[in-house]
């Protein structure tokens, strides 16, 4: 009962919970708008946007639930658990930058696209980049409680340059966060094949950067929780 009451108290996050209430509100306006095409249409379109949406969410959850871990802890967290429930993290956080690849479909009922199906579109895609960002931001609160300040960024700094080559695995190659533990084997050896693709390069370090950037002007706004 002590967690499930901690875990409801906005006191007990970083910034009062405003940051989380604010990309939770963000989701559902484009869930709203989802909803919108569907009642306009007939028809489940955009399906798969609720489902990226999920998955972007779930860096999130890991987050904060690492979060909790460590900032009221029954017990001390071992360091084994603290690195996997950050590789947990890390493994789906692209998650939430893959997100803007949907753009790609903006063409997808309408030539050329409706202006709600550019709303509807960019709504996700921001959608995920906010969830994407605000996970990065009690990440690093994470590592620098248990690892310290310099090395927070550096873990954070290179979970986001991840990221950027995650995205082309699961745009280009098709590849999901579960894959490897369910094809492993498959996974790395088409990962060691396109380490020189030309592709693989710009779409790295053109996300990373994307998200790196948003990520510094986010912490220039917001103030950590001391």
């Amino acid at each position: 009962m002590t967690f499930f009451r901690k875990l409801l108290d906005r006191k007990s996050y970083v910034n009062g919970y405003r940051p989380l209430l604010m990309v939770m509100l963000l989701s559902v306006f484009s869930v709203f708008l989802w909803m919108g095409v569907v009642y306009q249409t007939g028809k489940l379109n955009y399906l798969y946007l609720l489902w990226n949406l999920f998955l972007a969410w779930l860096p999130l959850f890991f987050s904060y639930l690492l979060y909790h871990r460590l900032h009221f802890p029954t017990d001390r967290l071992k360091m084994w658990k603290f690195w996997g429930m950050t590789l947990l993290w890390l493994l789906f956080f692209p998650n939430a930058p893959y997100i803007i690849t949907d753009l790609v479909h903006i063409n997808e009922r309408h030539h050329p696209a409706s202006w709600f199906d550019a709303l509807l579109l960019f709504s996700f895609a921001i959608s995920g980049l906010a969830v994407g960002i605000n996970s990065l931001f009690i990440m690093q609160i994470n590592v620098e409680k248990r690892l310290g300040r310099k090395l927070s960024y550096l873990v954070i700094g290179a979970s986001i340059f991840l990221s950027g080559f995650g995205v082309f695995l699961g745009r280009v190659q098709r590849w999901n966060s579960w894959d490897i533990i369910t094809r492993p084997h498959e996974l790395f050896r088409d990962i060691i094949v396109h380490l020189n693709n030309p592709t693989a390069a710009y779409m790295t370090f053109g996300f990373s950067l994307l998200t790196g950037m948003l990520y510094l002007l986010t912490l220039s706004i917001m103030k950590p929780q001391k």
